[in-house]
């Protein structure tokens, strides 16, 4: 019964106690990473007229209000993918803030997308395929950007 509850308790403080973290499937996209698109959201688009804060991929396509910015080098890729595979990348949310700026294209070695992000820098936040949106650290956020920038 110790061991129960002492396993227990080192789960849910692994969880409350040192973040947030990446659901599996995530992280097993981001190590089968061999290529990955940047993209920024251009508000003033014909096609972004009606959004607020879309997400980089919705209905089975690219939103229209985002564009290719590039694509990103292997030292990127890799740079990247080490920055949001990091536990401590991630920190307990403290706001309700998301304001979209940048989309991330995850494809795996046959060019198949098998991921994607969309970033808002401005609230320190990132959302993958849509789900729940994980709070950056200010130095996470600081690598991201010289990235991305």
């Amino acid at each position: 019964m110790k061991y129960l509850f002492a396993t227990i308790l080192i789960y849910t403080c692994s969880n409350f106690c040192l973040g947030q973290s990446l659901d599996i499937k995530v992280k097993d996209a981001l190590k089968q990473a061999k290529f990955i698109d940047l993209y920024r959201i251009s508000r003033n688009s014909k096609d972004c007229e009606d959004s607020k804060d879309p997400m980089i991929f919705a209905e089975n396509k690219i939103d229209p209000c985002f564009y290719k910015v590039k694509k990103l080098s292997l030292e990127a890729l890799n740079t990247l993918t080490t920055i949001l595979l990091n536990e401590h990348s991630y920190h307990e949310p403290y706001s309700n803030c998301f304001t979209t700026d940048f989309g991330l294209i995850i494809y795996n070695e046959r060019h198949k997308m098998i991921s994607y992000a969309t970033l808002s820098l401005q609230c320190n936040n990132l959302v993958f395929n849509s789900d729940t949106p994980l709070t950056l650290t200010d130095k996470a956020k600081k690598k991201l950007g010289k990235i991305i920038h």
